[in-house]
Formats: C-alpha cells, sequence, structure tokens
C-alpha cells in the first residue's frame, strides 16, 4: 500500500514537472522568436541609416572635388558654396591654406544625414594628400 501510495504521488508530481517544463521550452522558444524578430526589424533600419551615410560622404566627396576644379581654374576660389543635387545638398565650406598646401572642407546633407570632411591637397598640382571625416567644423 506504501508503495501504491507512493506511486500515485510520484505520478502526480511527474504531470507537474511535465506541465512545469513545457511552459518554460515554450517561454525559451518565445523568447528567441522574439528576439530575432526584433533583430531583423532594427537591422532594415540600420541598413538605411548606413546607406543615408553612404550617400551624404558621396555628396561631400564631390563637392571637395568641384572645389579642386575651382581652384584649378581660379587660385583665389575661396568656397562657400552650396551645391543642391535632387532633395540633397552638399556645400564647399571653405578653402583654408596650411603652408604649402590647402585644406577644403565640404559637407553633404541629406533630410537624414549629414557628412563632414576635411580634404588636404597639394597648394600648388592639387593632388590629394589625406581625406578626413570630422565631427564638425
Amino acid at each position: 500500500m506504501r508503495n501504491s501510495l507512493f506511486s500515485i504521488l510520484y505520478s502526480k508530481r511527474s504531470g507537474y514537472v511535465a506541465i512545469v517544463s513545457a511552459l518554460v521550452l515554450t517561454a525559451v522558444v518565445g523568447a528567441v522568436v522574439f528576439v530575432s524578430t526584433a533583430n531583423v526589424f532594427f537591422g532594415r533600419q540600420n541598413t538605411g541609416i548606413f546607406k543615408a551615410k553612404k550617400n551624404t560622404r558621396y555628396l561631400a566627396e564631390s563637392c571637395l572635388e568641384h572645389a579642386r576644379l575651382q581652384l584649378a581654374d581660379n587660385s583665389a576660389y575661396a568656397g562657400g558654396e552650396n551645391i543642391t543635387v535632387g532633395s540633397s545638398t552638399c556645400a564647399v565650406v571653405s578653402i583654408t591654406a596650411s603652408g604649402t598646401q590647402k585644406v577644403i572642407r565640404g559637407q553633404g546633407t541629406s533630410t537624414d544625414s549629414a557628412t563632414n570632411l576635411e580634404l588636404l591637397v597639394d597648394g600648388v598640382s592639387l593632388t590629394r594628400v589625406s581625406l578626413e571625416e570630422k565631427q564638425n567644423f
């Protein structure tokens, strides 16, 4: 009798263990699905931000090249020019002399992002010495 009472109690506990195990497993699987879905959703948003940043970098670089062409034509060109490309703009912010070199600052801007670039060129040949992204000018 004692043996049969023990088996009844044990079988009831094993039912609870099975139910609790199923609930825990369901919670874990649900959490994994939620995290995976959130990563995909936020990954798409990050892709859009990355694309906007890349576009503004290209805009800023194109303004720097425009400034180099203007300098080749007129060595007194000082910048301060805005250029509109579709719904985006780029600007030749300034051109300053630094010894025998010139520093050209350009900015590309769209609705979602902005990029500030500083180009260092040789003052005579206008060849590129360095290109650096700046947080602010």
